[in-house]
Parts: structure tokens; sequence; C-alpha cells
């Protein structure tokens, strides 16, 4: 639940579903996500060199995380002795708590430092509202940070490539950031929210596209009170994830399993049909993950 890294993938594509907003971070029920350049400062380095803004901006951009990298290493290094007198290795995982907890141990003016330069490389980035059911999609070349107090379910095609633009604290994974390469490589247009394709819209019942990638799809299925539908897998099987609401899952044989928000449900591709409905007040909210195969079809 806490933030993750600034990062930027060469080829893969990643799409986040936004499951768990904490109250405590994001009371109003509306978290941001950081994605994409700043439009405003893109806007003022435009303003300022015209049609050259990009090579000032992106210049500016790296210096300021190297110079916010310098200040996260000296920290790293003095929270890595204090793990040190716990017993605590210094590559080894600890939670945010534990993280906040060490860090109040370090000098004033060094933790000042670093959260002014952190606020001055995080000034060049954009960010996205967003709410429970909401889905972010991240192109290849674009920068994002799912931000602390937001949960979501990600699904992304199978590269496994990252670069680290910068991180609010220590990298575990690799001894270096890879600053200068993803700066040179970064879209550079405003990030936007994608518009969901959508496929299904009548008498309380939508479905939208989310994810179209080369191995498989999922639909995003919202159902108010008392809807009901049948699928068929036609070969396929399909994975379910509950996102918010009670999903009435009927089997063939009638079976009735209840699906919370959080765990996935499998059917099996030799699952004929199977049929959803929504008993419980407000709206059902629920993801279907396909294979690329076959067609599907829902019936009333």
């Amino acid at each position: 639940m806490g933030d993750l890294y600034l990062e930027m993938h060469e080829k893969k594509r990643e799409v986040y579903v936004v499951t768990a907003l904490d109250p405590e971070a994001w009371p109003s029920g509306t978290g941001r996500i950081l994605a994409g350049l700043n439009s405003k400062v893109k806007d003022r380095y435009h303003d300022r060199f015209g049609a050259s803004w990009r090579e000032p901006l992106l210049l500016d951009f790296q210096e300021q995380i190297q110079e916010y990298e310098i200040t996260r290493r000296k920290m790293d290094q003095l929270l890595d002795q204090l793990k040190e007198q716990l017993g605590i290795s210094g590559e080894e995982e600890i939670t945010p708590q534990q993280l906040a907890d060490l860090e109040n141990k370090l000098p004033q003016e060094l933790r000042k430092e670093e959260a002014l330069l952190r606020e001055k490389a995080y000034s060049f980035i954009a960010s996205v509202p967003v709410k429970l059911g909401d889905v972010v999609t991240f192109p290849a070349m674009q920068i994002h940070s799912l931000q602390h107090g937001i949960r979501v379910i990600e699904f992304q095609t199978p590269h496994y490539e990252r670069l680290i633009v910068m991180f609010a604290q220590k990298v575990l994974t690799q001894d270096h950031w890879d600053t200068e390469r993803a700066i040179r490589l970064l879209n550079t247009e405003p990030y936007q929210l994608p518009e969901p394709v959508s496929l299904i819209k009548e008498n309380g019942f939508i479905e939208e596209r989310i994810v179209d990638f080369p191995d498989f799809t999922v639909e995003r299925i919202q159902m108010v009170k008392t809807i009901s539908k049948e699928f068929c897998c036609e070969g396929n099987y399909h994975l379910l994830i509950c996102v918010s609401g009670v999903a009435h899952l009927e089997s063939e044989s009638g079976k009735i399993n209840e699906l919370l928000p959080g765990p996935a449900f499998l059917l099996a591709a030799g699952t004929r049909s199977y049929r959803i409905s929504n008993k419980v007040s407000g709206t059902l909210i629920f993801l279907r993950a396909v294979p690329v195969k076959n067609t599907m079809g829902a019936q009333d």
C-alpha cells in the first residue's frame, strides 16, 4: 500500500483497476496516481523555449532527479545503519510504518532536504484522479507511479523489463536508477485516462473492454440490483474478480458461490455457461479475463 517506483517500460503495457482506497490516506474517496509529464510545466517551457522546449525540460527534470538521488542515498546509508542496530539486514524489506519510524530518527535537516528535493522532482510529473473501479492504462514509454493507500489489480503484457526513474526509498532489486535512459525515451505527451470500449449498455447492465492484449482480454462489467446475466464460456476459461459488491455465481449444476471483492474465481474451459446475479443493494462491479481464442457471449 506504499508508493511504488516512478517507473517506465520500453515494451510492457500495464492496466490497473482500482480495487481499494485507504480512507485514512484518501478520505474523499478519490486517490491520485502519478502519470506523465505535468502539462503546466510543459507549457511553461514551451513559452520560454518555443518549439525547442523538449530538450531543456528533460534536462532540468533529469538534473532534479539526480540531485534528489544524492540525498536519497545519504538517507538510505543512515537507514541501513539504524536497521543494522536493530538486527535487520540492509536488503531486508520492512513495512511502511517501520520505515517511517526509522526515518524519524534521522537528522531533521536531512529529512527536510529530502522532502523538498522530492517535491521539486515530482513537480515535473502530472497525476490523475482515481476512484474505486477506475481503469488506468499505461502504454510503453509512459512514466507512472502507484501512490500509497491505493490497491489495484494489475494486468500486463509478458515483457519483463522496467526502468526505475526514481524512488522515495531504497531500491532493493538493483543498485542503480535508470533515470538517464528513461528520460531520453519517455513519452512527453500529457497522460490522459483511457476510455474503455463499450460492448453492451442496456437496462442496468454495462460491459466494457478494458484490456485488449494479444494473449487475453478483460472486461469490466457493472450490474445494478436485480440484474442477472448468463455468460457462455465457449471453450475458454473465465477468470472472475469482484471489485465492488457481491457477485452471486450460479454454475450449471445450480451451485451458488458468492464472489467478494479481492479473490479470483477460475471457471475451467470445460464450463459451458454460468450465471451472475446482483442480489444486494448497490452496483456490482466485476472483471472477466478470457484468453484470446474464441468469441464470448452474454445472454439475458
